[in-house]
């Protein structure tokens, strides 16, 4: 599987920044609580001009968000403060110059035990600083290769 990414930055967008982190799900959290957030979400980020992934499963969220700084971090600010998510920690921040899912107000991907085994292996094994060496030499964001390591999906510029 490939997808597009490589959404420029628009006249007018000012600094874009690229944010990652991860959290665990309060006890009472249901499938509904799930449709409701991505909902909320979706109609949040399309107001506020941010894209990106939201990872889930075995009780884990790992979220890709990316957008104007300002938009983005207070996102987050809501986020930590978000009585459905718990442990919130923040796992990489980076100013961009594309956006990686440009066209995903919020996509979705449900994760498996093996999935999130490899971003335990990639936190163990890989060195951040290799990473954005990659991202350097492939023009991707750092939020593309976790894609890519999670989802085995290649993003490809367009």
């Amino acid at each position: 599987m490939s997808l597009t990414f490589g959404v420029i930055q628009s006249q007018g967008e000012g600094k874009l920044i690229e944010l990652i982190y991860t959290s665990r799900v309060a006890p009472h959290f249901t499938g509904e609580t799930m449709k409701q957030l991505l909902q909320q979400s979706r109609k949040n980020n399309a107001d506020l001009g941010i894209t990106g992934i939201l990872f889930f499963g075995s009780g884990r969220f790992i979220q890709i968000l990316e957008g104007p700084d300002e938009a983005v971090a207070s996102v987050y600010e809501t986020i930590q403060s978000d009585n459905r998510h718990e442990d919130v920690s923040l796992l990489h921040k980076e100013d961009i110059n594309r956006r990686s899912f440009g066209n995903w107000l919020m996509s979705y991907e449900p994760l498996s035990s093996e999935d999130l085994k490899k971003l335990d292996n990639f936190k163990n094994e890989i060195q951040v600083e290799e990473v954005l060496d990659l991202t350097k030499d492939t023009k991707k964001n750092f939020g593309a290769h976790l894609f890519g390591i999670l989802t085995g999906a290649a993003l490809r510029s367009s």
